[in-house]
């Protein structure tokens, strides 16, 4: 994780739930309806869901989750839109359809994965031109 000397250990919680998920299978990526994507940019998290997810497997309340997407935006660890905007919106194809889904990206794929080697790009996801 980049260095930062306030340690916090609810973000430090967070991303080690999200590398532990990731790594048991239990929190999904590059699928349909996965919380976590690879794009080239880095790696995206669908927000919020990936974030109710976390406070509903905390607290079982998926109403704390803005407190722990603040504190993580707050790092300031992830990447802006070109309107310095926090959330980043790209478009999925697959199939006949398409969606536009909010996500928060990390350029740093060791956050999401720690040193475990990160899937391939997902190549059903594209960033929306101007973000």
């Amino acid at each position: 994780m980049p260095v930062n000397d306030e340690r916090d250990y609810s973000t430090d919680a967070f991303f080690a739930w999200l590398r532990n998920g990731i790594q048991s299978g239990e929190i999904k990526t590059n699928r349909p309806k996965a919380r976590v994507h690879i794009v080239d940019e880095g790696v995206a998290l669908m927000t919020p869901g990936i974030f109710q997810d976390y406070a509903s497997a905390q607290t079982n309340r998926r109403t704390d989750w803005a407190s722990i997407q603040k504190k993580v935006l707050k790092k300031n660890w992830h990447a802006r839109d070109s309107q310095g905007l926090n959330v980043i919106k790209y478009q999925v194809e697959g199939g006949n359809k398409s969606a536009t889904i909010n996500v928060i990206l990390f350029h740093e794929l060791s956050l999401v994965f720690g040193g475990k080697e990160p899937p391939t790009a997902n190549p059903h996801l594209n960033r929306i031109c101007g973000e």
